[in-house]
């Protein structure tokens, strides 16, 4: 544990540098003027509600698909860098084990992207707040659906989305690995994320999917403050979350063993 901890803080350091930390309030202010700008079209009946859950759970949707999506093509070329340029054997070289290595360099880029996310959900949050209010969605004066409510339901939607990002970066990550080079590595990343959106066609390989149900819990939060939808975000969840920890665990199970058995040192 403490080889992986002192693995984890160096991996941690090298990604937390004072200019990537400018990308916490980029986020936030992306996502925020992202879901301001949806109040317009809500105001003119265009679609979607006038209310700040909408808001907020349409921003949440855009930030989560954007750091899904540059998650893993940034795992892929970072961990291809690492294996380009020798990187990965100089700090191979250090007491700790292959396996704890990749463990720790990906979860040093999952926790990275997951501020990212958080801070971009925060933005479009308050920008909700601001536009409309956080209040409850109601049709006359019959409550469809509180604000504490959609608040929690959001949260949970959230929570679950971030183990999907996750997943993306562990994809990410394995192919970077894999391949060893950078270009090849951000190449497949683009083509699995796109073989992932064609099976999702299929009803039966849909279900099994991370992309699936990154944005499912988002979907129904958006649908509630709406007052259209008939699952909530904690109903589709437990599938959600089975279906990440499936797939990082076969992420995990492929990689440290192609890891130990890699090359490492051409």
């Amino acid at each position: 544990m403490r080889r992986f901890l002192r693995a984890f803080s160096a991996e941690w350091r090298r990604l937390a540098t004072p200019r990537s930390l400018w990308l916490l309030p980029l986020a936030a202010l992306a996502a925020g003027a992202y879901a301001y700008s949806l109040g317009a079209a809500a105001e003119r009946g265009l679609f979607g509600a006038p209310t700040g859950f909408y808001l907020a759970s349409s921003g949440a949707t855009g930030a989560a698909l954007t750091c899904a999506a540059v998650g893993a093509l940034l795992a892929a070329s970072l961990l291809g860098t690492d294996f380009a340029t020798g990187v990965a054997r100089t700090a191979l070289c250090r007491p700790v084990g292959r396996g704890t290595w990749l463990l720790a360099r990906l979860l040093a880029l999952t926790g990275g992207l997951l501020l990212v996310f958080l801070t971009a959900c925060f933005g479009a949050l308050l920008a909700g707040q601001l536009r409309f209010g956080l209040g409850a969605v109601t049709e006359g004066s019959y409550v469809l659906a509180s604000g504490g409510m959609l608040l929690a339901q959001l949260s949970a939607a959230v929570l679950t989305c971030m183990l999907g990002e996750a997943v993306a970066v562990a994809a990410g990550g394995v192919l970077g690995m894999l391949w060893g080079r950078p270009g090849p590595a951000v190449a497949s990343a683009a083509l699995l994320g796109a073989a992932f959106l064609a099976l999702a066609r299929w009803p039966a390989l849909a279900a099994l999917l991370p992309t699936t149900h990154l944005t499912a819990g988002l979907d129904r939060v958006t649908q509630l403050s709406q007052g259209l939808a008939t699952l909530y975000a904690t109903d589709v969840a437990p599938r959600a979350l089975l279906v990440f920890i499936g797939w990082l665990a076969l992420l995990l199970a492929l990689g440290i063993p192609l890891l130990q058995r890699k090359d490492i040192t051409s």
